[in-house]
């Protein structure tokens, strides 16, 4: 049987349907990103990390202006940046390619 490490609720900010792949921080962290849920309901990108049990942090809630509905997961640069897309919102509303900086 396997173990929960976070379940989502969609409510106080909290991301919505993950998007299923998730990768490894340097420091043992996961990152992942949802397709809902935030604080305005467009996505966000969060970290588990290990404390006692895994804990969430929200990275990022995403908003009209730099993206919506992440779908496609991310992927890190030897600097500790991160990018990953969001396939609709944004300036022209037909999505985004964005940067997280400093996780470690």
């Amino acid at each position: 049987m396997p173990s929960v490490l976070h379940q989502f609720t969609g409510n106080n900010g909290d991301g919505c349907h993950p998007d299923g792949r998730l990768r490894w921080g340097e420091q043992g962290n996961l990152l992942g990103t949802t397709y809902g849920g935030g604080d305005l309901g467009d996505g966000t990108v969060y970290e588990l990390t290990r404390s006692g049990g895994w804990q969430q942090t929200i990275l990022h809630s995403f908003d009209d202006a730099d993206g919506c509905e992440l779908e496609a997961g991310l992927v890190t640069d030897r600097k500790g940046n991160w990018f990953g897309t969001a396939s609709g919102c944004g300036k022209y509303k037909w999505g985004t390619v964005f940067e997280i900086s400093g996780v470690p």
